[in-house]
């Protein structure tokens, strides 16, 4: 076909296994290490291995795009424990709403950075209402001082069982949690 009809698939390293499959397919392919390019034309001559080839790397494009990831980091900070109380929930609230609305969010570091009860109540409701959008795969929160009221809020978002938060660290928390709660949380 003419220049107009040509669809251009970068290939990456994450995708080696299919060169074996571009080799056959188009015997003129000048690959060079692991990225290069494979013009696959787009008309009647096209057959189907390479539109079934074409279709998967797009796919592979996408699931590369989607293991992408963002870290929200507050570890060590002291920033909540400097402010006055009302403008540290209104801080803690603005987080919480924040750690939802951003689409690649995967990974929350709050470790030793004054997570207590009403920011932990705070993160669970955001992470409740907006479930269908959570993306969170693990929490941080040792060497805090949650109490019994944010350990309840947290296993209420352990019971529901979101499938994509899959590590929670609760170590050295500096608050001791009541007999009551834990047999609670059993």
């Amino acid at each position: 076909g003419d220049a107009g009809s040509m669809l251009t698939i970068s290939r990456t390293s994450d995708a080696e296994h299919l060169d074996s499959m571009d080799d056959e397919f188009d015997s003129d392919d000048d690959s060079s290490g692991n990225e290069s390019e494979v013009d696959v034309e787009v008309g009647g001559s096209m057959n189907v291995a390479q539109m079934a080839l074409a279709e998967l790397k797009e796919e592979m494009k996408e699931d590369e795009t989607e293991q992408s990831h963002d870290l929200f980091c507050m570890a060590n900070s002291n920033l909540l424990l400097s402010l006055k109380k009302e403008n540290s929930q209104l801080l803690m609230r603005i987080i919480s709403r924040s750690l939802v609305m951003v689409d690649t969010l995967t990974h929350i570091r709050l470790s030793n950075c004054g997570v207590d009860d009403y920011f932990m109540s705070q993160i669970v409701l955001q992470c409740m209402e907006n479930e269908q959008d959570l993306k969170i795969h693990s929490m941080n929160l040792q060497s805090n001082k949650i109490g019994d009221n944010g350990m309840l809020c947290l296993c209420e978002l352990i019971k529901a069982n979101h499938p994509c938060l899959k590590v929670i660290k609760l170590q050295n928390n500096r608050k001791d949690v009541s007999t009551g709660v834990c047999k609670q949380i059993c």
